[in-house]
């Protein structure tokens, strides 16, 4: 990296926080008082270090006119480490990565744990502690309301919508809410217009993401990359091993509001939800019959079908359902 890069990402980075002090935009991490120039960013801190927001510092009051937000370019892994040659995108990332090198073990420590005294020098090093040193809390639990969800990503995004008051994109067909453009079209194509434009090579099976389609396809060559960290089984498909590791517990996190009955499972909470309400997301496209489930729906379709796909290796009967050919077993014994 020449000098004339390096004054180049240096003014872009000066020009940066100009703009931020300008306006005044900055978010505050309330338990590291960590700065940054974006909700999103804020949100993104909060959801893996569990700490807590404190407040967004308005930049303006009503009566003075917006001023139009600024778009400043920054060059990808651009900031070089001097000691270990290794590139970051931001200035920022840069100088907390060089903490890392410091003599000095009191300035190593950057983030600091929202539960003890304790400090760590990296997201991921202060997550292990959590989950080493605090395992009363949850895996993605909402720092602010304690909430539980079963993925990151729905953490995040219930910490957006919820606590953040970011816009949420709504599904017209069930009301579900999702943070991005793209997250609500895969929804769409996935759960009411069953769109599957990414085709199996091997068999020809299709699916409506590029992620399902790579789950599957490790089913043909056999990779299982997906590994429980309780008792070491390998899975193809990371839902596998989501569904296999609640078998190491039997806590029912999720529980029915209107009736108080709880699961195992959110994708069983959520359909269970359904049944209280009207709400039927998965619509045959040949009758007009509305399922719970997409289970529910797929079961229902056989019975448009002549195809009997479950058969017998003993007499070669073929039924519609697997449950129906676990009946007929019961006949050889």
């Amino acid at each position: 990296m020449d000098d004339s890069t390096l004054d180049q990402n240096c003014e872009m980075n000066v020009e940066r926080f100009r703009i931020v002090k300008l306006h005044g935009v900055r978010y505050r991490c309330s338990t590291c008082s960590l700065l940054f120039l974006s909700k999103d960013s804020l949100i993104h801190h909060i959801t893996i270090t569990r700490h807590t927001y404190s407040n967004h510092v308005k930049p303006h009051d009503k009566t003075q006119k917006k001023i139009p937000k600024v778009r400043i370019p920054c060059a990808p892994y651009s900031h070089e480490c001097s000691i270990c040659k290794r590139n970051f995108s931001r200035n920022s990332q840069l100088k907390s990565h060089l903490e890392t090198h410091s003599e000095n073990p009191e300035t190593q420590k950057l983030l600091p744990c929202n539960l003890c005294n304790e400090k760590c020098i990296s997201y991921s090093s202060l997550t292990s502690h959590i989950s080493q040193t605090h395992p009363e809390i949850k895996k993605n639990q909402c720092s602010m309301c304690k909430k539980i969800y079963n993925k990151s990503n729905n953490l995040h995004h219930h910490l957006r919508v919820k606590h953040f008051d970011i816009e949420a994109f709504t599904c017209e067909y069930c009301g579900k809410q999702v943070t991005t453009k793209n997250n609500l079209k895969d929804h769409i194509n996935h759960s009411h217009l069953q769109i599957e434009n990414y085709v199996c090579s091997t068999c020809g099976k299709a699916y409506f993401s590029r992620h399902l389609l790579k789950n599957h396809e490790n089913v043909h060559t056999g990779v299982k990359p997906y590994i429980c960290e309780v008792c070491g089984k390998a899975f193809s498909k990371d839902a596998s091993l989501y569904t296999h590791k609640i078998s190491h517990s039997n806590e029912k996190r999720f529980e029915c509001s209107i009736c108080n009955k709880r699961f195992l499972r959110n994708t069983h909470w959520r359909a269970h939800l359904r049944r209280h309400s009207e709400d039927r997301p998965y619509a045959c496209d040949l009758c007009s019959f509305k399922f719970v489930t997409r289970h529910e729906l797929k079961k229902h379709k056989l019975s448009h079908s002549d195809a009997r796909p479950f058969q017998c290796n003993l007499c070669n009967a073929a039924f519609k359902r697997k449950t129906d050919l676990k009946q007929h077993f019961k006949v050889h014994k």
